[in-house]
């Protein structure tokens, strides 16, 4: 028996990596947040921390009312909400490593022995405290000047901006971590979402290696009697038709005994050589296998577009060679929810005899956000997102109907869409002109873009006229205009300000104040958090009955010595 159980304890594991199971709890985590905003600014309406192995749930119910405009405003103004989870192993202070990670939540030195790396990094508020930042004035934090705050809330907010950054452009810049002020918004673009700055020419046609049978090829029409070279920088006419200087030349005359060059001369262009490649028995050969190729890579370079938000190209590598990187979706923020809002108007007048004609317009929305986290290792942070923007109308458009005309000699209507010859079109792309955005450009021929083929007869411009017609971005704004709130500007150009709100370009002449936010929110919901953590009971004032009870327990015990025998 003894010898078994010591066999039995040879046999045990101890290195299991299963952790302990704790009773899984709930917690709560109560959300109301009202505020103001102004347009253009991705709002932050919540911060959710997690903790590690948490799950979430949760509700909000918003509302958004747009302050008094001087007249209905004809465009739609919507307000986004996004969420994201940001996990705590994002932070880029841990490199992407669980074990930088995990030494820095146990207190345990940094794998370059650069001492403890915090797992909860501190800075001190400026001076006028939270006030004085605005993502947290925004936000509704509180905190007075030099308190230690975590600096997480702010790390996410960036983090977020950035991915979504990515996503959107390349060329888009990546904000800095330490950026407290608040992000731009990104536009709602309904019309011209397909339009790219460039495109993938190899991926779209594919290229074939092409083998030369004689890498010698044999070139006639160029031929020197006897003699010498020389080397001397000469200017000759180049068989290329266009003078050019040879480094190394043979300069001779007629009457020079050490011979002469005889160059075939062109009889389309007198003056220029005439010379030859023999191609014809010395060609290239182009195999099946070369095709095969040709046309996986182009298979393989589409499915690689799904890969390459990422901003190492070591991960893009392995994806694509088919390994899983465990981690690597907690790496980064991502998307838990998403709904967009459009604001109803009301119109009212005044009651009073001597202003009848007087009105004002309000607006509101309604927003019901529903989340929903699975239990993730690391803990994070949940970040609800609000952007508020008008609907940008590009009203100046060019309307491919209306500006039909004739091109390098081609009939206007020839230019129309023809099935035969688009279908046998290997490219399948447009030009986008600067004047096919707006008319009015001072540059109407330079490149806005490119687009799919065709895609100008899938959409038209909003067709503004009257007393609204406006023929330039710049044109002074009239009582009229005020009922359009266009946020247009001259010369438009595929750049940042394609993709994103600028800061302080976004005007709110259509209100009455130009002056405060013109937009308050006030959400209301609730998270429900499952987790490891442990709560006490329930706490009962002192009121002495512990002590009263015990008073009156008996005290006196018999003892053994004192039994009868």
């Amino acid at each position: 028996m003894e010898k078994a159980e010591r066999q039995k304890m040879m046999n045990v594991n101890r290195k299991k990596t299963t952790p302990l199971k704790y009773p899984r709890s709930k917690r709560n985590h109560p959300i109301m947040h009202l505020s103001s905003t102004m347009p253009g600014v991705a709002h932050p309406v919540a911060f959710i921390p997690m903790l590690r192995e948490d799950a979430l749930v949760a509700q909000i119910d918003s509302m958004i009312e747009m302050l008094e405009t001087k007249e209905l405003l004809m465009n739609r103004v919507t307000a986004r909400f996004t969420a994201w989870c940001v996990p705590y192993l994002a932070d880029p202070r841990f490199m992407g490593s669980r074990d930088e990670f995990d030494r820095a939540f146990m207190g345990e030195s940094s794998l370059d022995g650069g001492g403890v790396n915090a797992f909860v990094e501190n800075e001190a508020l400026p001076v006028g405290g939270a006030a004085a930042v605005p993502l947290y004035l925004a936000a509704g934090m509180h905190g007075k000047a030099t308190d230690q705050i975590n600096t997480f809330n702010r790390v996410a907010y960036n983090l977020i901006y950035n991915h979504r950054a990515r996503q959107a452009s390349k060329e888009l810049a990546a904000r800095l971590l330490t950026d407290t002020s608040l992000a731009p918004a990104f536009w709602h673009h309904r019309q011209f979402p397909h339009i790219v700055a460039d495109f993938d020419q190899a991926m779209m046609d594919g290229q074939v290696a092409l083998t030369i049978v004689n890498p010698r090829v044999p070139v006639s029409g160029l031929g020197k009697t006897t003699g010498a070279f020389q080397s001397s920088g000469v200017v000759v006419a180049d068989s290329a038709g266009v003078y050019t200087e040879y480094d190394h030349a043979a300069v001779v005359d007629a009457t020079n005994p050490n011979g002469q060059f005889v160059i075939r001369g062109s009889a389309a262009e007198p003056g220029f050589p005439e010379v030859y490649a023999e191609m014809q028995q010395n060609g290239l050969a182009l195999s099946l296998a070369g095709l095969e190729e040709a046309r996986k890579l182009q298979v393989f370079a589409k499915l690689r577009t799904q890969f390459e938000g990422h901003d190492d190209e070591y991960i893009t590598d392995m994806l694509m060679m088919g390994l899983s990187i465990p981690d690597q979706h907690l790496k980064q923020p991502f998307q838990i929810a998403d709904q967009t809002v459009v604001f109803s108007q009301g119109k009212r007048y005044a009651t009073d005899s001597g202003n009848l004609d007087d009105s004002a317009t309000s607006g509101f929305a309604r927003s019901s956000l529903r989340l929903r986290v699975p239990k993730i290792n690391t803990g994070g942070l949940v970040v609800v997102l609000m952007e508020i923007v008008p609907e940008q109308l590009w009203e100046r458009q060019q309307d491919w109907f209306f500006h039909s005309r004739p091109k390098d000699g081609v009939p206007a209507h020839d230019l129309w869409p023809e099935a035969d010859r688009d279908t046998l079109d290997r490219q399948k792309v447009d030009v986008v002109y600067n004047r096919d955005i707006d008319v009015s450009h001072t540059d109407p021929t330079g490149y806005f873009g490119f687009e799919p083929m065709n895609a100008k007869y899938n959409r038209a411009p909003p067709y503004i006229g009257g007393k609204f017609h406006r023929p330039a971005a710049d044109t002074p704004t009239d009582d009229a205009r005020k009922r359009i709130w266009a946020v247009e500007g001259t010369d438009p150009a595929l750049t940042d300000s394609f993709f994103i709100v600028e800061p302080g370009t976004m005007h709110i002449k259509p209100f009455l104040d130009e002056v405060s936010d013109p937009f308050e929110i006030a959400a209301r919901g609730n998270a429900v958090i499952t987790g490891n953590t442990q709560f006490g009971g329930l706490l009962i004032e002192q009121t002495g009955n512990y002590d009263a009870m015990a008073a009156r327990a008996p005290t006196d015990q018999i003892e053994e010595s004192e039994t009868p025998a």
